[in-house]
C-alpha cells in the first residue's frame, strides 16, 4: 500500500503490506512485517511498527483526533497517543476508538473466559460505564444511547443508568437534541 494526493503524487511509496484505505485527516494505519503502527503523512511521524495490531482505521473517520488510537499489544487492547506511547494500558478484549464526546466502548471477558461484555471508558482509561452488556453504541452527542443483554434493548444515560428498561426487540439511536 502506498499513497498519493489529489494530483496523483506520491506522497508514500508503496512500501506497506497493508494500510488505511478510507480515512480523513493526515494519519492512516500501517503494517509491514507482522508489525503495526501509525504514519502521518503530512508530517511524516510515526509510531512506530510496535504494535501486534491497530484500531479498524477503515472507517471514513481521522485518527487521533478525539484522542489515543485503540492498539493490542499480545492479545490485549489498550491505546497509544501519536508518539507511540501506551497511555491506556493494554487490558481488554476489545477495543474502539474514541468518539467526539470522548468515550470509547471496550470490551472484556466474562468470568468463563468464552463470552464478552460491552462497556465504556474515558479518554484517561477510567470505566465510565461498566462493561456488563452485550452491544453498547456510542452516544455521538446524545444524552442516551441503546445497549443489549440476553437479546433485549434498552438505554442508559452517560453515566450508565438504564433509563429505558431493556424489554424491546430493537433500539435505534438517540439524536443529540
Amino acid at each position: 500500500t502506498g499513497y498519493v494526493d489529489r494530483t496523483g503524487q506520491v506522497v508514500e511509496p508503496a512500501k506497506w503490506e497493508a494500510g488505511s484505505t478510507l480515512f480523513r485527516g493526515d494519519w492512516v494505519a500501517v503494517r509491514r512485517g507482522g508489525k503495526a503502527g501509525y504514519f502521518n503523512l503530512r508530517t511524516r511521524a510515526t509510531t512506530g511498527l510496535i504494535f501486534d495490531e491497530t484500531g479498524d482505521a477503515a472507517y471514513d473517520r481521522a485518527l487521533f483526533i478525539h484522542g489515543p488510537e485503540p492498539v493490542r499489544i499480545g492479545d490485549q487492547w489498550g491505546y497509544a497517543d501519536e508518539a507511540g506511547k501506551v497511555v491506556i494500558e493494554p487490558r481488554y478484549a476489545g477495543a474502539q476508538a474514541f468518539d467526539e464526546d470522548g468515550l470509547a466502548i471496550v470490551k472484556v471477558r466474562d468470568k468463563d473466559g468464552f463470552g464478552l461484555s460491552a462497556g465504556m471508558i474515558d479518554r484517561t482509561g477510567r470505566i465510565v460505564v461498566e462493561p456488563r452488556y452485550d452491544i453498547i453504541r456510542p452516544f455521538r452527542g446524545a444524552a442516551l444511547t441503546g445497549v443489549s443483554k440476553a437479546g433485549r434493548f434498552g438505554a442508559i444515560d452517560r453515566t450508565g443508568l438504564e433509563i429505558i428498561p431493556m424489554r424491546f426487540g430493537g433500539i435505534g439511536n438517540f439524536a443529540a437534541n
